[in-house]
């Protein structure tokens, strides 16, 4: 669908996080996204050797659809900014295999987005006082941040030994093996794995959960305005990660069927009944700022406002805290022994 310019004013569109609508910035008339989510999911063999091909990236020709400029960008982003203008330009992406197949939306604009972050920092322990009143000047870049949703059905058979640790009545310690085995058939949804120059995937476990319920399939609707970065890896070490995820998610749910103090071994055989993958954008507020001497670079999640971990502490109020712990162990501890020496 052509968004290029409002058919009332001639302005530019830019997407609207509170109607989920494309809205013009001139004249408020909006355009209607169909929010799909049957986006599309790709069969995928997850042991078989992937052969993958150099993307490197390349000349695109490009007109703002604001300004009217003609240019070249050899940038990652699949949108970018206009260098005459400084609105978003969209690239045409059914030239890229990187076309993303689904989206999240953002929930919430730019102008709420620092109200937001400063509201997720009172959840936090040990923030500085500064930080929570909002003291400091904070840069906030609002960022569709690349992802691989992976779907297997999976058969595992496994055996292992596990064992629990037990006092006699003679207070002698003794540890009881057992032997495990079975199947376990199970579907695991839940790996999504991050492709951003921008955050490893320790930053994006740290905003999750994002609402899956509510990722539509793709449209350039829902970008506009908006930067959205390409994908930085290749799909054979994409896989591999969700491999390793799916391994670690079978694992974890075979040893939750037994009560155990420790492994001595598990070895799990995992066949994959069928697999899938989507490659997904998701929502993300990019939040910049000095403290001290150092910079900060904190990630929010842009459908709810879940900041990361990324975050300034406050040394004095560790300290205390630490301290006031110590105390109160002291007092106890001192009233046992005075108990004992009666």
């Amino acid at each position: 669908m052509d968004y290029s310019k409002c058919k009332n004013c001639g302005a530019t569109y830019k997407f609207d996080p509170a109607s989920g609508n494309l809205k013009c910035i001139k004249c408020g008339s909006e355009i209607v996204l169909e929010n799909n989510a049957n986006f599309r999911m790709h069969d995928i063999d997850m042991k078989a050797p992937i052969l993958d091909k150099n993307e490197e990236p390349h000349a695109v020709h490009l007109k703002c659809i604001n300004c009217g400029s003609e240019f070249e960008s050899t940038d990652t982003s699949m949108s970018i900014t206009c260098m005459y203008c400084g609105s978003n330009v969209v690239q045409d992406l059914d030239i890229s295999s990187r076309r993303p197949d689904g989206v999240i939306p953002f929930t919430f604009v730019k102008e709420d987005a620092r109200q937001k972050f400063l509201d997720g920092l009172q959840k936090k322990r040990f923030i500085p006082n500064a930080m929570k009143r909002g003291d400091v000047p904070l840069e906030i870049d609002s960022i569709y941040i690349p992802a691989f949703k992976f779907t297997c059905d999976t058969t595992s058979n496994y055996d292992g030994k596990i064992y629990e640790d037990y006092e006699d009545a003679d207070g002698d310690k003794h540890r009881n093996y057992r032997h495990i085995s079975g199947a376990l058939t199970t579907v695991t949804d839940n790996i999504l794995i991050e492709c951003s120059k921008f955050l490893d995937q320790t930053t994006l476990n740290g905003i999750r959960p994002f609402n899956l319920n509510q990722c539509y399939k793709f449209d350039d609707g829902f970008i506009m305005g908006y930067s959205v970065e390409f994908y930085n890896r290749q799909m054979g070490e994409i896989r591999d990660i969700a491999v390793k995820g799916v391994e670690r998610d079978v694992r974890s749910k075979i040893l939750s069927r037994y009560h155990y103090d420790g492994v001595s071994y598990l070895n799990v055989d995992t066949k994959y009944n069928r697999s899938a993958y989507a490659h997904l954008i998701l929502p993300t507020y990019r939040v910049k700022y000095q403290f001290g001497k150092k910079s900060y670079y904190t990630f929010m999640n842009g459908q709810t406002g879940k900041v990361g971990s990324n975050v300034p502490r406050s040394g004095a109020k560790i300290f205390w805290t630490v301290l006031g712990i110590l105390g109160i162990v002291g007092a106890i501890v001192g009233a046992i022994v005075a108990a004992l020496t009666k």
